[in-house]
């Protein structure tokens, strides 16, 4: 079935409209690619479909093929496999978890979302945060009875 306004479009409406929404696209990315934390956007086949400059950075992602990289094979784990299997089935839609890889421990924040460009297949986003020493692990304010706790950062 045709519609009939169509007849009404100049080629160079359609132009400028395309223009705007690839630099809308282009706009997002860079805004991506710019985040001062590691973020990645994983696939429904747990491969890596994005990541910014500072995933790459932080996991020496230099020139490999994203399709082909496994988030199984960079953040080994079976809690990060299962809530990521959760996520892409549906049963979830957002799950925090700490890792240790080597000497390093690894929040990872991940949320599931619709696909790009509303795509029926969903994916999520993963963000990453390095913890260091022991005051990530103390709340920032600690639960006393009509008291107020501060703590202080060395640097």
């Amino acid at each position: 079935m045709q519609r009939s306004d169509t007849s009404n479009w100049k080629s160079s409406d359609v132009a400028r409209l395309l223009a705007l929404v690839e630099s809308e696209r282009r706009y997002y990315q860079d805004l991506f690619a710019a985040l001062p934390v590691a973020v990645a956007v994983v696939a429904e086949d747990q491969t890596l479909a994005a990541v910014n400059r500072e995933f790459r950075v932080r996991f020496g992602l230099v020139h490999e093929d994203l399709s082909r990289v496994r988030v199984a094979d960079l953040l080994p784990g079976p809690a990060l496999e299962q809530a990521l299997t959760q996520l892409l089935a549906g049963e979830r839609h957002e799950a925090e978890i700490e890792i240790r890889l080597g000497p390093r421990r690894l929040r990872l924040g991940l949320r599931r979302t619709r696909g790009w460009q509303d795509s029926p297949e969903s994916e999520v986003l993963m963000a990453v945060e390095e913890l260091t020493g022991a005051s990530d692990t103390t709340p920032l304010l600690p639960e006393m009875a009509g008291a107020v706790g501060w703590t202080m950062e060395r640097e």
